[in-house]
């Protein structure tokens, strides 16, 4: 080739870049989905991957060459990303390629398109004695380029039966229009990969929105981040549910930019319904920042534990109606990630030396980081997914600065963790939210041990023992009304005076349910 006609060449490619983009700020996400793609090869054998919407082709290219795919399928809509997108899936690949196979003869295409050209990629032996590409193998690959509706394409392997162990579904805004023909075309046990990137319904500024694309009316709390990975979660479960499917979630990730919203799900055989232990409610009081998940049985009865603090101890809870708590979801409220697969992730990593942050600290594409939302090195990241894993991690987080409008300051996030431990609670940090922690202790219950074990100071009344005894009194007059009335139900008749009485009772017995529905979850 002359080097006039590479010029032209070149400046063809710079002029008619096509309609995809390439995110840098995005590369952790992508670093995660190889190195999972790579850890089910090794576990069963086989990779097939489907890109429904590739872009620019770059995850295609990494499954291909990180992830030693046998077949990567990547398809786009807009013909104008041809060029581009072929041209990153393999350098040297020019041309309207549709298909080529690499380690043996080639096939014919089984594109619907009238012709195809096949070609074998140029400098392959260079290529294949690299490490972290083909090691030298002589594995057969295969990549096909399609630009195909994602509902037409989901649909047509589904109906030919061509099932992969791997469907990436990197869709924009909240378009889950194609959740449920994504799920068809997965094999059981094979892995599906979702995003979505609308941050206003995951923040509650479009509840009805966030229903009819996700099913979840969300509402507008402190905790945003965390609820978008939750509603996709939920959405899928729930979709998969509807056609015998069983969904859990390996691994998931926010990133700070767009934002973006990135779970990983492995789609196994599963029985008819929803499992309600890890599919409900969630509910938060914005009088003392408590959070719990509430059970579809418990929906009526979804009151704060906590009570307003007053001057009388034993007044509070006969004096102070239960505050109601606001209820956002339905939605995954199960753990976020599977530590065992993330284990398996992070072993890979380290044999790989994947470690550091994706995109360099000079990099242009690091100016949006704040100082809350800062990417972390991978490693790091890795060991945070494993820690959060934790079933004994009730969704949501507690946010430091909602512990700081009850103390004297603001407390050290790293020291409530380390105190937390000593006291017998489960406590890590939060990849969602920098300064937030995790833990099964109740808000009311990280202020006790920041008061007592931390040195902090309540703001109101030096100890917050008024706030914190609460629980306790609490319980104990609600097992004494419950006594009564129980004895009282049981002299009373049915249709008369039980009634009634019950009925005057109410109010008691719902903060009573409301409680043990709380230490239950908890």
């Amino acid at each position: 080739m002359s080097p006039m006609l590479l010029l032209l060449l070149l400046l063809l490619l710079l002029l008619l870049p096509g309609t995809a983009f390439y995110r840098a700020e995005s590369a952790q996400g992508r670093d995660l989905a190889v190195l999972a793609a790579a850890v089910y090869r090794q576990q069963h054998g086989r990779l097939r991957v489907l890109d429904v919407m590739s872009g620019s082709g770059m995850r295609g290219a990494r499954y291909l060459t990180q992830a030693h795919a046998d077949l990567v399928w990547c398809n786009d809509y807009d013909t104008r990303n041809n060029l581009g997108l072929v041209f990153n899936l393999y350098p040297g690949i020019r041309g309207d390629v549709l298909q080529w196979h690499s380690g043996g003869s080639n096939s014919s295409s089984s594109s619907s398109s009238s012709s195809s050209t096949k070609q074998q990629p140029p400098q392959q032996q260079q290529q294949q004695q690299q490490p972290g590409i083909f090691e030298g193998s002589t594995q057969q690959q295969c990549c096909r380029v399609t630009h195909v509706e994602a509902n037409r394409l989901l649909a047509s392997t589904y109906l030919a039966e061509d099932y992969f162990d791997l469907v990436d579904v990197d869709s924009f805004g909240s378009d889950s229009s194609h959740l449920a023909a994504a799920l068809q075309a997965v094999k059981y046990g094979g892995l599906i990969y979702l995003t979505s990137t609308d941050g206003f319904c995951s923040g509650g500024k479009r509840p009805q929105r966030s229903l009819a694309a996700y099913g979840s009316y969300l509402r507008a709390l402190p905790h945003a981040n965390e609820q978008g990975l939750r509603m996709l979660i939920g959405a899928a479960v729930k979709e998969g549910a509807a056609r015998g499917l069983s969904l859990k979630p390996l691994f998931s990730l926010y990133s700070y930019h767009g934002p973006v919203f990135r779970v990983m799900l492995r789609v196994e055989r599963g029985s008819e319904g929803v499992d309600t232990s890890s599919y409900g409610w969630v509910g938060h009081c914005y009088l003392h920042g408590e959070n719990r998940r509430v059970g579809w049985k418990g929906l009526s009865q979804a009151w704060c534990r906590c009570q307003p603090a007053t001057d009388s101890v034993a007044a509070a809870p006969s004096t102070s109606k239960p505050t109601p708590l606001v209820l956002s979801g339905p939605m995954w409220t199960g753990p976020l990630h599977d530590a065992g697969f993330v284990g398996s992730m992070s072993s890979l990593a380290q044999q790989w030396g994947w470690s550091g942050s994706a995109v360099p600290k000079g990099s242009p594409h690091m100016v949006r980081q704040s100082k809350n939302n800062r990417q972390r090195p991978l490693e790091v990241l890795l060991g945070l997914l494993a820690e959060e894993s934790d079933p004994a991690l009730p969704p949501w987080f507690t946010c430091i600065d909602t512990l700081a409008q009850h103390l004297n300051t603001t407390p050290s996030r790293d020291k409530l963790i380390a105190a937390l431990r000593q006291r017998g609670y489960t406590a890590c940090l939060c990849h969602v939210e920098n300064r937030a922690l995790r833990t099964n202790a109740t808000t009311q219950q990280v202020l006790q041990v920041a008061v007592e074990d931390c040195g902090y100071q309540h703001r109101s009344t030096g100890v917050p023992q008024v706030l914190l005894q609460h629980h306790a009194v609490e319980d104990e007059q609600q097992q004494q009304q419950q006594q009564q009335q129980q004895q009282q139900a049981g002299i009373a008749s049915l249709a008369g005076e039980g009634s009634l009485q019950v009925s005057s009772g109410s109010m008691g017995m719902a903060t009573e349910s409301a409680l043990q529905d709380g230490a239950a979850a908890a």
